[in-house]
């Protein structure tokens, strides 16, 4: 595996995703993508494994497309990645692009712990954070709690943001907006 780099959640750490980890982001794509299969019934294995991996490649296309200085990482959790993270400068903000973990692994406080990294970052470029998401989404949860705010909706997914000027204001809220998420 290659270079491993610590995170603030001690069951996990990051390492950068390369051309040679093509086929593990597609494992990770499968196993997180159920909504997908769900959508088009009786189709048997092959079918399904057909359907995703043409999902995966467009989806793996436009990501390398538009986000061409995207920072893609595989999230590792005791020598087994379990999850990964796409995040992109974009002008004065950073697109959390896309971000999965294994259904084992959520609910755990490493998806939390990798956002408030993020956070902390932005914090420290005084950058805004801005993701999109469906409003069905679980993960919408989550990102309220670390003080993301709705800001438009594009297509079907909701814009939600995060501002530097806004962890101030969450960190003196009593309510706690930004607690650390275990």
């Amino acid at each position: 595996m290659k270079d491993l780099r610590p995170s603030s959640q001690p069951e996990a750490q990051l390492c950068e995703a390369g051309e040679d980890d093509v086929e593990i982001l597609f494992e990770l794509f499968a196993a997180t993508r159920n909504d997908l299969i769900a959508a088009i019934p009786n189709l048997d294995a092959a079918q399904k494994e057909n359907f995703l991996r043409v999902q995966f490649q467009a989806q793996r296309d436009q990501y390398l497309a538009q986000f061409t200085s995207a920072q893609w990482d595989l999230i590792v959790s005791q020598g087994r990645i379990i999850g990964q993270i796409l995040v992109a400068p974009i002008g004065d903000e950073i697109r959390l692009v896309d971000v999965s973990l294994l259904p084992e692994f959520r609910n755990r406080g490493i998806g939390g712990a990798l956002l408030e990294d993020l956070l902390d970052r932005a914090a420290s470029e005084n950058r805004c954070v801005s993701l999109h998401v469906l409003p069905d989404n679980p993960a919408i949860h989550l990102y309220r709690r670390l003080g993301f705010v709705h800001a438009g909706v594009q297509g079907v997914h909701q814009r939600m943001e995060w501002r530097p000027a806004a962890a101030d204001a969450v960190s003196a809220d009593p309510a706690g907006l930004r607690q650390k998420v275990n």
